[in-house]
């Protein structure tokens, strides 16, 4: 009779185990927003749908974390800030185009009134929308500094041109003064001591980064005696150039952020620069000879961009004044 009733009180209590455990079950279930849906718990408590928790304790609806970017609706609820779509950023820069085919339109009417041959490249950095105006090669002048500059910090990268302060003085008299002797000084040097092989160091570098309008035949002299046509580039080319710049991505970022620099440290204001309000940032590169007035410039406005006019065949003081119109046209176009 005892071993009976034991045998009662174990079934009774292994009965009462199950429903315990059924109970519990129950409640899980019951209640199961309120505890992991993937496993994977936030720091408050609150995991998003594959268990990803945020920092915050308030995940997204695909479980990646917000970072300091959530928001608070009106009904209380913590909520991962919204990310610009592609989309969203296609529509942008479909919209920055249609403004600057219209400019693009602008500036075309403007060089049939001023004469002469004329070409502008615009590009919005943020965007990546661009245009080029009558793109085409021309004669650099100046302008071609900005390729040596590029084989300069090449060569510094490959370890084949000593990183030094003359050299390093030697670009800052070429880009900020417009130095024709220094410009002459590190060609040489490019090509030890052999102007040629410095030239051609020059353009292979140059073609080297997909500019295939730009070339320089010859050195840089102060006198007339040399032929301009001998050093030549396009609107495209040098605006190109300038967007690999800003990017970090002309040799690498270091040497990028070099150069942007030493053009922001330009001394030569007179064209682009002068045509935006005073206090505006800008990083530029001139170049002139008689018959020739050309500027290369990254504008930091609120939204900044590229500009790079070329002209040939209208009188110097003439064409400076034009440049700093076509500056002011494109500040209003794209502020």
């Amino acid at each position: 009779m005892t071993v009976f009733l034991r045998r009662i009180g174990v079934v009774a209590a292994v009965a009462l185990s199950v429903m315990l455990v059924a109970a519990i079950v129950a409640a899980v279930a019951l209640h199961g927003g309120d505890g992991l849906s993937g496993g994977a718990a936030s720091s408050g408590g609150a995991a998003s749908a594959d268990g990803a928790a945020s920092a915050d304790g308030a995940a997204s609806a695909d479980g990646a974390a917000s970072a300091g970017g959530n928001t608070t609706a009106a009904d209380g609820v913590k909520r991962a800030a919204a990310v610009p779509s592609a989309n969203a950023t296609l529509v942008a820069r479909q919209t920055r185009q249609r403004d600057l085919d219209a400019l693009a339109g602008s500036l075309s009417r403007r060089f049939a009134d001023y004469g002469g041959d004329w070409s502008a490249y615009v590009r919005d950095l943020n965007t990546g929308a661009e245009i080029a105006v009558n793109d085409r090669q021309g004669k650099s002048a100046s302008l071609i500094k900005l390729y040596v500059m590029l084989a300069v910090y090449e060569r510094m990268d490959q370890g084949r041109l000593a990183d030094s302060a003359d050299v390093d003085g030697l670009l800052r008299q070429m880009i900020t003064e417009s130095s024709n002797q220094a410009t002459n000084a590190l060609v040489m040097r490019l090509g030890g001591s052999d102007a040629r092989a410095g030239l051609a160091v020059v353009n292979r570098i140059a073609a080297e980064h997909g500019f295939g309008r730009t070339a320089m035949g010859d050195l840089l002299y102060d006198s007339g005696t040399h032929d301009s046509s001998l050093k030549h580039t396009s609107v495209s080319d040098c605006g190109r150039f300038l967007d690999l710049a800003w990017r970090g991505e002309l040799v690498s970022k270091a040497y990028s952020d070099r150069m942007l620099s030493l053009l922001l440290d330009q001394r030569h204001r007179a064209k682009i620069p002068a045509g935006v309000p005073e206090g505006t940032k800008v990083a530029n590169k001139t170049g002139e000879i008689p018959g020739v007035e050309n500027d290369a410039a990254i504008v930091y406005a609120s939204r900044p961009y590229v500009l790079v006019v070329m002209s040939d065949g209208v009188e110097n003081d003439t064409a400076q004044g034009q440049v700093r119109e076509i500056s002011a046209m494109v500040w209003r176009s794209l502020r």
